[in-house]
């Protein structure tokens, strides 16, 4: 009897300490909490599973796990990356503003009709759509927004921002409510990521 008490005590032991080396294990592995992720000219928090892609071009792409989403209410889905968010460097030798540089950028692109895929703000006078266009904060920098449309009527938000001269450029794609049911999902996460940002030796001013 003294044994088989011995044996379970023994058993008892071995098990708890089992349990609190899986519990340890699970809590490290799943621990809650962003991640930094950087580039020769950014570093951004994001979640575990994103990924960055440098293009051939220099722009780097940061996304996350490829996913299918069906509405249960419409005969909508949606089927690509999580998110997307596109990170690019432009030459400012004259060392111009945002709102400057971009609304010369958005103009210029507009004119040369630069893919055939984007639906510029501008009328058919050159005229900025000024609805469309405006100041707004990413993480501790000012930045100059722009909205341009895609064939598929997707969002494309533009943002800009100036720091001598470099202009730093950010990106990404919404797609309409009724073909991606998780677009405001994914709204709040570039929100999440862009208010990470740091851009490398620039000012927040």
């Amino acid at each position: 009897m003294r044994f088989f008490s011995k044996c379970c005590f023994v058993f008892l032991i071995v098990t708890a300490f089992f349990i609190s080396g899986c519990a340890s294990k699970h809590q490290t592995k799943n621990s809650y909490k962003l991640h930094p992720i950087s580039g020769s000219f950014f570093t951004l928090q994001v979640p575990s599973h994103a990924k960055a892609k440098t293009l051939a071009n220099g722009d780097v792409m940061i996304f996350g796990p490829t996913i299918y989403v069906q509405a249960s209410t419409q005969n909508a889905g949606f089927s690509g990356y999580a998110y997307q968010l596109n990170l690019s460097q432009f030459e400012n030798p004259l060392e111009l503003d945002a709102e400057v540089w971009a609304r010369e950028y958005t103009l210029t692109r507009w004119k040369k009709g630069k893919d055939g895929t984007t639906v510029f703000p501008v009328s058919g006078l050159g005229k900025l759509d000024e609805d469309k266009v405006g100041w707004t904060q990413v993480g501790p920098y000012k930045a100059f927004e722009v909205e341009c449309y895609g064939v598929d009527q997707s969002l494309i938000k533009e943002l800009y921002i100036a720091q001598g001269k470099t202009i730093y450029g950010l990106s990404y794609t919404l797609l309409s409510e009724t073909e991606d049911p998780l677009r405001w999902v994914q709204e709040d996460i570039y929100a999440l990521l862009l208010g990470s940002l740091e851009l490398k030796h620039a000012s927040t001013h």
